[in-house]
């Protein structure tokens, strides 16, 4: 398996001659390939589904819940040993990345709700694999929720008649400052929410036909109030940066919500989390959505290990824990850290998940806002 495909190895990499696992990410992680007891996980986790009333179909279909989580597993098991045999991470399809997810999901990389201000509890059929979680989440439970109060979600309406959309996370640095990627603002191939100033290329202009609020308060649980203008781009880095950043200007933050300040030297955990806002996904049918905790937009809390260091990549960490769209301008931090440890700006199951260090940062134009 290429050097590229570093998280997927890492779970499911074949044992070496020494019995154990090609590459262990935790004494805690359970490593191998997918096999029957991430089918039987995967199963629970749709019969808890279910039960909420998240797949309807398949509420008195256990046997097709079954068959689903096997069809799940034995293409996760098909993407493994296509990556082994040398194939490209870009040469997997969306149906294929979302398999390795569902198993990913299963060997403790949970995805937790925010719901009311506070946080769901791990449960050992909904979060199969995640109860080595629940010590350090229980120690640092007051930064975990003062990190999901200070990230919020953003979101952007046409002026037309379009509905609200989440396009990405950001997180207060300053009072009226927000951090956030520079693809939320002008996605590759997308529809821009901003355009750069002639004279001022690190600068943008808001477009006139969207709306662009933040949404601190866009999570489970009873609606309030939580939203934010976005004003200004007073940042945005070039499109060839390799730093992919931006600032966003609010008119003020809501009561409660206090700035995220960057870390100064390297936190050694290598337990993390990440405070991010999952995009729903059209195009995957609900039941398989159902294995990620349906992602609707609303706020989550994730949780996962750094990855080993590639020397190609100076200024980027990289972890494990479960994202998918919608993550985009997350802050990671370390369990107890003293400020944020990385801006999350790509991630997929086979490669894991890619953030700018604080060094980083620090050492950019951006740092004239922090």
């Amino acid at each position: 398996m290429d050097d590229a495909a570093v998280r997927a190895r890492a779970l499911f990499g074949k044992k070496t001659s020494a019995g154990g696992p090609a590459a262990t990410e935790s004494s805690h992680t359970r490593t191998g390939p997918p096999d029957q007891r991430d089918v039987k996980a995967i199963a629970e986790q749709l019969q808890v589904a279910a039960a909420d009333g998240g797949v309807g179909d398949l509420a008195n279909h256990a046997e097709h819940m079954q068959r689903l989580a096997a069809a799940l597993v034995e293409q996760a098991n098909g993407v493994v040993n296509a990556l082994e045999a040398g194939a490209s991470v870009g040469s997997l399809s969306d149906a294929q990345m979302v398999a390795l997810e569902s198993v990913i999901r299963t060997r403790g990389r949970p995805a937790l709700k925010v719901e009311d201000g506070g946080l769901e509890a791990l449960d050992d059929t909904r979060h199969p694999g995640s109860g080595f979680w629940r010590i350090p989440v229980a120690d640092n439970e007051a930064q975990l929720l003062r990190v999901a109060t200070s990230t919020g979600a953003v979101v952007a309406r046409v002026l037309a008649g379009g509905a609200p959309i989440v396009c990405g996370t950001a997180w207060l640095i300053a009072p009226h400052l927000l951090m956030t990627n520079r693809h939320v603002l002008l996605p590759p191939g997308g529809t821009p929410l901003a355009k750069r100033k002639p004279q001022r290329q690190t600068e943008a202009e808001l477009s006139p036909d969207v709306e662009l609020f933040m949404d601190f308060a866009h999570e489970e649980g009873t609606a309030r109030d939580g939203k934010a203008a976005i004003t200004a781009v007073p940042f945005v880095a070039h499109d060839a940066d390799p730093v992919d950043v931006a600032i966003l200007r609010i008119a003020s933050a809501p009561a409660g919500v206090s700035t995220l300040q960057l870390v100064t030297a390297a936190d050694v955990s290598r337990q993390l989390f990440l405070v991010g806002h999952p995009g729903v996904l059209d195009a995957v049918p609900a039941a398989v959505q159902a294995v990620f905790g349906t992602p609707n937009g609303r706020k989550r809390v994730c949780f996962g290990e750094k990855l080993a260091a590639s020397a190609a990549q100076q200024g980027v960490m990289g972890h494990d824990a479960s994202t998918i769209g919608g993550f985009s301008g997350a802050c990671v931090l370390a369990f107890g850290g003293a400020g944020v440890s990385a801006l999350h700006y790509y991630g997929d199951p086979a490669r894991g998940n890619r953030a700018i260090t604080a060094e980083a940062l620090r050492a950019h134009p951006v740092a004239a806002f922090l």
